[in-house]
């Protein structure tokens, strides 16, 4: 399925081959009213479907401390089955490994660095 991407404040919403992407919009400092306008703005444009997401945090220079831990939750991972963080640089890397390991996500999470290792692994294919 594809969907006509969306822009909002701080990203932009498409839907590709099954999957929803998230792409930041440049030098992004994420607030939690950013966080939760995002997770409404995912929600309605999936139509309250669940999907497979990628999160690229190419463009994102600061995420506050309460964005991590509402997006980590059952609220931040409304409609979503599994989430694949692209984290290319080491500034991103290092806060998708905040991510990963501080705020413990509630669905199954993982970080890569291309954007098809993530894709085959939320097909479900081996990364090995």
């Amino acid at each position: 399925m594809h969907k006509e991407e969306v822009k909002i404040e701080r990203c932009v919403l498409k839907i590709r081959n099954d999957i929803l992407f998230t792409e930041f919009l440049p030098k992004t400092h994420l607030t939690i009213e950013d966080a939760k306008e995002i997770v409404k703005a995912r929600i309605r444009y999936s139509d309250g479907a669940t999907y497979n997401v990628i999160v690229d945090l190419t463009n994102v220079v600061k995420v506050e401390f309460a964005v991590r831990k509402y997006l980590a939750s059952h609220d931040g991972y409304e409609g979503i089955e599994k989430l694949a963080i692209i984290a290319k640089s080491r500034l991103s890397r290092m806060m998708a490994n905040f991510f990963l390991k501080l705020d413990r996500p509630v669905k199954p999470t993982m970080a890569f660095t291309s954007i098809e290792k993530a894709q085959m692994w939320l097909k479900g294919f081996s990364l090995n």
